[in-house]
C-alpha cells in the first residue's frame, strides 16, 4: 500500500532538481503531522536538511509577521482589563447594576475570544458582526415592546455588544503594540495584501509546499492561494476520486470546492486523483453496550490479527476512554503508540488541585471537614508522604472515624507538626492546612506554587518517585500557577477560591500530555482529527454514535448560526463540522483493507444508542467491492469463571469443628449457609471482614444498634418485676436522653447530630415513645406483663449443647443473643413471649421450615428462621446452667430428656422458675418481633402449621419445634461433615444486612 505521505514524498524528490530541498518549506497542519513528514522524508533522503523548514501552518504565520503568541491566561486578563474600561464608561453601568466581576467574566470570556479568533481567521470584521447583532436585538425589543423586563435585558444586551467592539480593537492594539497575537489576528494580519507581498517579494526563491492542510479559514485559504497563483507553491491534499467525483457526498465537500473554486486550478491541472475508497474491504460495523466494551472488543481485534507488516489504527471517538484503551492494548502483546495527547484535567495532580481548593472552600473558621481531608490524602500519595515524615494526619482521620466525628479541629492539625521529621522553610501544616479562605489571591497562587515544588523535589522522591509522571506534572502546574501569580500581582482580579478553581478548570482543559513516541508501532491509537496525513491497513473506529463521533450540534458559541452562515460572514457551523470529519472518516479507512466500526447501542441514561451520521453515509454510499458485515456480540462483558466448589481440607474441617464445638455457632452462620455455602466459607473459614464505611450518616446496623441500647437501658431494672403504668411513665420521660446516650455511645460524632441522623433520633423517640405508650395501655387494659430477661446472651459464658455429632459423638454448640424474653397474662392465661426487635419489616405468618431448609427461602423466611432458632436457643439455654447476667437467682435442677436423646441439665433462674417444657407442652410459648420501622410497633406473633405435612394429623408446638430440631440437626452434620465440599449458589434474593 502506497502512503500519502510516501506518494507526497516522492512528488516532492522528483521535483528536487527544480526546487531543492534546501530552498523549500513544508507547511503541515499541526505538529503530529509535521513529525510524520519528517520522518517519512527521513527515510528517503541521503544528506540531512534543515529541520527548521518543516513547520505547522501556525509557526509559519507567526514567524513570518513577526509576533509571539500569547498565552490564554494572558489573553484572559488582558481582554478583562479592556472589557472593564469599557464596562465602567457604558450607561447602563452608572446605575445600580455593575460590569461583570472575574468569575462571572470566566464563564464567558473564553467564549468571546473564541469568537474573536474565528472571526479574524476568516478575515472578516469583528465590529460588523457585533453590530449585526446590535440591530438584531434593536428589532427584538421593538417586537415585544411592553415587556418591561425583557426590554432591559435586551437593551443591556445591545449595550454589551458594542462596548465588546471597543473593547476587541482596544485588545488588539494593545497585542501589536507588544508583538504578541492570538493565531487567528496572525493570520488576519498576515493576509492582507502589503504583507503576502511584501513576503513573496523576499522568499520568491523559495518553494512551499502545503501538505495536507483542509478546512481552511477564509485568510488561512487567501495565504495560500496568494502564494500559489506567483508559482512559487505546491499543495498536496489526499483525495479519493470516488468522494471528489460525487457531489453529493460529504467527504468532498472541501476538495470540491478548492480544486473547482481557486482561480490556480483553472490555469494549471489538477491533482491527479488515485481512487484507492474503491478497493475491497472487509467493514464490520458493531453495536456493543458502552464504551469500556468497545476499547476491550478494539484489543481482541488487534490481538487476533495482529500482524508485524500490517499496521493498525485505533481511533478513539471519545477521549475519556485513552487510559482504558491503553490498558486494553497493553495487555497484548504489540507495539503501540499513543498518538494523542492525554488532557491535564483527567491526571491524578488535576484531582489533587482540585480538591485542595475544595478543602480550603470548606473551612468555617475553625474546622475543616472530614471527608475533605480524606480525599485529598488519599490523592498523590499525600498520605504515605505524610507517614514518611511522621506527620501523623491519618492516625488523626481513623481516630475521628471511629469516634464518627465529622471535622478536623485547625489546632489538631497543628500539633502534628510538633513530632513531624520535615525541615522545610515551611511546616507541612504552613504547606497544606494553613487556611486559603479569605486570603487573597496572592497567597493562594504562592500556596500551590510551593505544593508543586514541594512534591516535585521532597515529596515524590521520598518515596522514591522521582521517576514518576506525576513529577513532570506538577512542574507544568507550577509553571502554570507562577504565571496566573504575576498576573494577579499586577491585576488581583481573584476574588475567592472558586474564580482560582474555574479559572484552573478552564486553563487545564487546553493543556494535553504527550506520550513517548515508539518506533515503528503496530498499533496507533489517536483520535481522528489526530489520523491526518496517517494511513493503515486496519482501522477500528470507537464511539460511533450521534453526538459523540461527529459531536453534533453544541452550544459554546456566542453569535448563532443564523447569523454565521449569511453570506457576507460565512462563518463556520456545525454543518463545515460534519464536513470536516466526513472527510478525515473517509480518508482515513480509504486505503484500508479492515475496519471495524463501534457504537455504543446501548440507549440508557443520557446515550440514545443511536449511530453516527458517519456510519450512514458508509451505508447510502455502498462500493461493490465492499463487504459490510454486522457481527453480533453479547451484550454483557463475560464474566470470570465462579469457582463452584470449594473442598474441605484438613485445616478448613478443622476451623469448622472449632466453630461448632468449641465456640458455638449463631444464626448468621446457619443462614448464611443456607443462602450459599460458598459464602460460608468466605466469613467463617476464611473470615472475610466488610471495609469500614466512610459515610458519615448512621447505618441500619447502628440505627438498630440504638434501639437495642435504648430498649436495655429502660427495661434492665425491672427484669424478674411486674410492670406497672408508673413504670412506663418514668421509662416515657427518660427516653429522649436514653435515645440520645445510646445514640452517642453506639456512633459517637460530633455534639448535634444533622441531616438523616437528627430526622433517624427524631423518628426513633416518636416510635418508641408510641411503643412504651402502647404496653402502658395493655396494662390498664388488665393484662400483666413479667420482664424474665434483657438482652439475654446464650452460649457465650456458658455453652448451649445441641445434638450429637454421629462422626466425633461430641455435641455441637449453639449460641446467640435474645432482645427480650417475657411473661405476659390475660384473664388467667400466660403466655411465654420470646421477642427480636427489628429496624426493618418484621415476619408475619406462619413458618414453612421445609422450604427454608430445602434453599427456596425468600428474605422473610430467613427472619422467621431467625425467630425459630432463638426459640430452640432459648428452650435449650434454660436446659443448661442459666446465665447471671442481671444477678438472676439459681433454683432447683432436673434432668429432661432432649429431644435429640441427649440428657440435659435444666436449669432455671430468675426468669422466674419457668418450667420452659411446661410453656412448650401447653402451646404457651410465641416467638416474634417487634418492628419499629412501624410508627406504633407492637409485638407480632409467628405462626406454625397447626397440621403434619404428611398424615395431617395435629401438631403441637413440641411437635415444631423437634421437626426443626432435626433439621438443624442434619444441617449441622452437613456443614461439619468432610466428604461435602462447600458449593456456590446462587442467591435467589439480595438480603439486606440483618440488624
Amino acid at each position: 500500500m502506497e502512503t500519502f505521505l510516501n506518494r507526497v514524498v516522492k512528488g516532492i524528490l522528483k521535483n528536487q532538481s527544480k526546487y531543492p530541498l534546501t530552498r523549500c518549506r513544508f507547511i503541515l497542519p499541526n505538529s503530529k503531522a509535521a513529525r510524520y513528514f519528517r520522518q517519512s522524508l527521513a527515510k528517503k533522503i541521503d544528506r540531512p536538511i534543515f529541520d527548521n523548514n518543516i513547520m505547522t501552518f501556525e509557526r509559519f504565520v507567526l514567524n513570518e509577521v513577526g509576533y509571539d503568541r500569547i498565552s490564554q491566561i494572558q489573553l484572559l486578563y488582558r481582554f478583562y482589563e479592556k472589557y472593564k474600561r469599557y464596562a465602567d464608561k457604558t450607561e447602563r453601568f452608572r446605575g445600580q447594576s455593575k460590569p461583570d466581576e472575574f468569575n462571572e467574566y470566566l464563564g464567558w470570556g473564553s467564549m468571546i475570544l473564541g469568537e474573536f479568533d474565528e472571526i479574524d481567521a476568516h478575515g472578516k470584521s469583528v465590529k460588523s458582526i457585533f453590530s449585526y447583532l446590535h440591530e438584531m436585538k434593536k428589532i427584538d425589543q421593538l417586537l415585544d415592546s411592553e415587556n418591561s423586563a425583557y426590554k432591559k435585558a435586551v437593551s443591556d444586551y445591545k449595550d454589551f455588544s458594542l462596548h465588546l467592539i471597543s473593547a476587541y480593537e482596544d485588545l488588539v492594539e494593545d497585542l501589536k503594540s507588544n508583538k504578541l497575537a492570538y493565531i487567528g489576528m496572525a493570520v488576519r494580519e498576515f493576509s492582507k495584501d502589503e504583507n503576502i507581498e511584501a513576503y513573496i517579494e523576499k522568499n520568491s526563491n523559495k518553494h512551499h509546499y502545503f501538505i495536507g492542510l483542509m478546512s481552511l479559514k477564509a485568510a488561512e485559504e487567501a495565504i495560500i492561494k496568494k502564494i500559489l497563483n506567483v508559482d512559487i507553491a505546491t499543495v498536496y491534499w489526499d483525495i479519493d476520486k470516488s468522494f471528489f467525483d460525487d457531489k453529493d457526498h460529504p467527504a468532498g465537500h472541501y476538495p470540491q470546492q478548492y480544486i473547482n473554486g481557486w482561480e490556480y486550478f483553472k490555469k494549471h491541472p489538477k491533482p491527479t486523483l488515485e481512487n484507492y475508497f474503491n478497493k475491497e474491504k472487509n467493514i464490520h460495523i458493531v453495536g456493543l453496550q458502552k464504551g469500556i466494551s468497545q476499547v476491550k472488543f478494539a484489543a481482541q481485534i488487534i490481538e487476533n490479527n495482529s500482524d508485524k507488516d500490517n499496521r493498525t489504527a485505533l481511533i478513539l471517538g471519545d477521549q475519556s476512554l485513552l487510559i482504558p484503551a491503553l490498558s486494553a492494548v497493553s495487555s497484548i502483546e504489540v507495539k503501540w503508540n499513543a498518538n494523542t495527547g492525554y488532557s491535564l484535567t483527567n491526571t491524578e495532580v488535576y484531582t489533587f488541585f482540585s480538591r485542595l481548593l475544595e478543602m480550603h472552600q470548606g473551612f468555617d473558621g475553625k474546622h475543616y471537614r472530614y471527608d475533605s481531608v480524606l480525599r485529598l490524602s488519599k490523592t498523590c500519595y499525600l498520605g504515605k508522604i505524610f507517614q514518611s515524615y511522621r506527620f501523623n494526619l491519618i492516625r488523626l482521620l481513623e481516630s475521628l472515624k471511629k469516634n464518627h466525628i465529622r471535622v478536623i479541629n485547625l489546632e489538631s492539625i497543628k500539633k502534628l507538626d510538633e513530632n513531624a521529621t520535615y525541615s522545610g522553610e515551611k511546616s507541612l501544616y504552613g504547606l497544606f492546612f494553613d487556611p486559603l479562605k479569605g486570603s487573597d489571591s496572592i497567597k493562594q497562587l504562592q500556596a500551590m506554587v510551593d505544593i508543586s515544588e514541594f512534591f516535585f523535589s521532597q515529596g515524590l522522591p521520598t518515596l522514591k518517585l522521582k521517576k514518576d509522571p506525576k513529577a513532570d506534572y506538577f512542574q507544568r502546574f507550577r509553571k502554570l500557577f507562577q504565571e496566573i501569580l504575576q498576573l494577579e500581582k499586577q491585576n488581583g482580579y481573584i476574588q475567592k477560591l472558586s474564580d482560582l478553581k474555574f479559572l484552573l478548570r478552564q486553563l487545564v482543559a487546553e493543556e494535553t500530555v504527550e506520550f513517548r513516541d515508539v518506533k515503528d508501532p503496530q498499533v496507533q491509537i489517536m483520535s481522528l482529527l489526530d489520523s491526518r496525513l496517517l494511513d493503515f491497513d486496519q482501522v477500528i473506529i470507537t464511539n460511533l454514535n450521534e453526538g459523540t463521533l461527529p459531536g453534533g450540534i453544541k452550544s459554546g458559541q456566542w453569535i448563532p448560526n443564523e447569523i454565521r452562515r449569511l453570506p457576507e460572514f460565512k462563518l463556520d457551523t456545525y454543518i463545515e463540522k460534519d464536513y470536516l470529519y466526513s472527510y478525515h472518516f473517509f480518508r482515513v479507512i480509504q486505503r484500508a483493507s479492515v475496519v471495524y466500526l463501534l457504537y455504543n447501542k446501548d440507549s440508557s441514561g443520557f446515550s440514545p444508542g443511536e449511530k453516527s451520521r458517519l456510519i450512514r453515509y458508509l451505508e447510502y454510499f455502498p462500493k461493490k467491492n465492499h463487504k459490510i458485515n454486522y457481527p453480533s456480540i453479547g451484550s454483557k462483558d463475560p464474566k470470570p469463571p465462579l469457582q463452584k466448589t470449594i473442598k474441605k481440607n484438613d485445616q478448613i474441617v478443622s476451623i469448622v469443628e472449632d466453630l461448632l464445638f468449641e465456640k458455638g455457632i449463631s444464626y448468621t452462620g446457619i443462614s448464611e449457609y443456607l443462602k450459599n455455602p460458598s459464602t460460608f466459607y468466605d466469613l467463617f473459614v476464611l473470615k472475610v471482614k466488610e471495609l469500614p464505611s466512610t459515610d458519615f450518616t448512621i447505618d441500619a446496623m447502628n440505627r438498630g444498634n440504638v434501639i437495642h441500647r435504648v430498649l436495655e437501658s429502660l427495661f434492665k431494672r425491672f427484669v424478674g418485676q411486674y410492670m406497672t403504668i408508673h413504670y412506663y411513665d418514668d421509662m416515657i420521660k427518660e427516653l429522649e436522653d436514653a435515645v440520645y446516650q445510646a445514640y452517642r455511645e453506639e456512633y459517637g460524632g460530633d455534639k448535634t447530630s444533622k441531616g438523616i441522623n437528627y430526622l433517624f433520633l427524631e423518628v426513633t423517640t416518636q416510635h418508641l415513645k408510641n411503643y412504651l405508650e402502647s404496653e402502658k395501655k395493655q396494662i390498664k387494659n388488665g393484662q400483666s406483663i413479667k420482664i424474665l430477661a434483657i438482652e439475654q446472651e446464650f452460649g457465650y459464658d456458658v455453652k448451649v449443647p445441641f445434638g450429637i455429632n454421629e462422626r466425633t459423638r461430641r455435641p455441637y454448640l449453639l449460641k446467640g443473643k435474645i432482645d427480650r424474653i417475657d411473661l405476659i397474662t390475660e384473664k388467667g392465661y400466660q403466655t411465654l413471649r420470646i421477642i427480636d426487635y427489628k429496624l426493618g419489616q418484621g415476619a408475619i405468618g406462619k413458618v414453612d421450615i421445609e422450604k427454608i431448609f430445602e434453599g427456596n427461602a425468600t428474605y422473610s423466611d430467613y427472619h422467621k428462621l431467625q425467630l425459630v432458632f432463638y426459640a430452640t436457643l432459648c428452650k435449650y439455654g434454660l436446659m443448661s446452667e442459666q446465665l447471671t447476667r442481671y444477678g438472676h437467682r439459681s433454683f432447683e435442677t432436673k434432668e429432661t430428656p432432649g429431644p435429640l436423646g441427649l440428657v440435659q441439665n435444666q436449669t432455671s433462674t430468675a426468669l422466674s422458675s419457668v418450667d420452659i417444657w411446661e410453656y412448650i407442652d401447653k402451646d404457651q410459648v410465641q416467638f416474634g418481633d417487634i418492628s419499629f420501622k412501624r410508627h406504633y410497633p407492637r409485638f407480632e406473633a409467628l405462626g406454625y402449621p397447626v397440621t403434619n405435612r404428611v398424615d395431617k394429623s395435629p401438631t403441637t408446638l413440641r411437635d415444631f419445634l423437634a421437626e426443626f430440631d432435626q433439621r438443624l440437626n442434619d444441617l449441622l452434620a452437613e456443614i461439619i461433615n468432610p466428604e461435602i465440599d462447600f458449593e456456590f449458589r446462587e442467591s435467589l434474593v439480595n438480603y439486606p444486612k440483618r440488624l
